[in-house]
């Protein structure tokens, strides 16, 4: 299968639900739409009897042309058959706008014009897979409707919650502290005051993949997180300012089965006894 070259995880998701399976009904309506937003004046072609096409593309130099969209893997098979259709039922047919959810590949795509001048057809226009994804990307109304897709961000993020700008890459001067959070079992409580460093210091962890931040608080979504992302350690940053975060957080992975995934929270130092009672630490799970 050819790689896929993706923008971020949504879009990595559009791509893996346009090669699962759609509903060819919604397809033919969302090629439409999509096409005519790419600048082709293109009317719906609406019923089973559709002569060979789903769209009526209009150029202005005379009859209507079809637009051909399909969801099958065959595309050759697929473009003849609706080409042969709307012959038969009198239409000229000579030029067509091809759609697929279907990746084509440079073969595929000799192969589709090759077939298409053999059949006296000019395909002006051939929209793959990948368009489709990048259309989808940001068009959420057909994302939704076609794939059932939201586009709604993760619960758990390399990026923190934060306003202040980021400086650097490394934590010097800060090895020991690095250290301690990667060797400590279990939950541990790191201890500051504001603008110490302490979500720069959990930032090299989570550039590192050991630790992602808990930026929102949907219970479904951060359960859909930790099943797919699977991190060793959620940060939840400042748990002072809701420490019923932690016990909820606690709470989930208790439920899902994900008591392994620590629990790596931030907090100052005046607030201390009331988040290490929260995470029910011993002392020395305290930095």
């Amino acid at each position: 299968m050819p790689k896929k070259v993706t923008l971020d995880p949504h879009h990595e998701k559009i791509l893996d639900a346009l090669d699962g399976h759609l509903d060819h009904v919604v397809f033919e309506a969302c090629a439409v739409e999509l096409v005519r937003q790419d600048g082709w004046p293109v009317v719906p072609v609406i019923g089973g009897q559709d002569d060979g096409f789903d769209g009526a593309v209009a150029d202005g130099k005379g009859e209507p042309f079809p637009l051909l969209s399909t969801i099958g893997e065959d595309l050759l098979g697929n473009f003849k058959e609706n080409v042969k259709q709307a012959r038969h039922k009198g239409w000229k047919a000579d030029s067509a706008i091809f759609a697929t959810s279907q990746d084509i590949t440079p073969q595929k795509r000799r192969n589709l014009y090759e077939s298409a001048r053999e059949s006296n057809v000019t395909i002006v226009q051939a929209y793959p897979r990948d368009w489709f994804a990048f259309r989808l990307y940001h068009n959420p109304h057909w994302c939704k409707l076609l794939l059932g897709l939201t586009g709604r961000p993760r619960a758990l993020s390399v990026f923190p919650t934060t306003d202040r700008p980021r400086l650097g890459d490394n934590a010097s001067g800060r090895e020991s502290e690095t250290q301690w959070l990667k060797c400590s079992k279990g939950d541990c409580l790191l201890v500051g005051g504001p603008g110490s460093g302490k979500t720069f210091l959990l930032q090299s962890l989570a550039d590192e993949l050991q630790a992602l931040f808990l930026v929102d608080g949907d219970r479904e979504q951060i359960a859909n997180d930790v099943r797919e992302l699977r991190p060793s350690a959620v940060i939840i940053d400042d748990a002072h300012v809701n420490p019923d975060r932690i016990r909820s957080f606690d709470q989930l992975r208790k439920e899902i089965n994900a008591e392994h995934i620590r629990i790596i929270a931030t907090c100052w130092e005046s607030e201390v006894d009331q988040v290490q009672s929260a995470l029910r630490l011993a002392d020395q799970n305290v930095l």
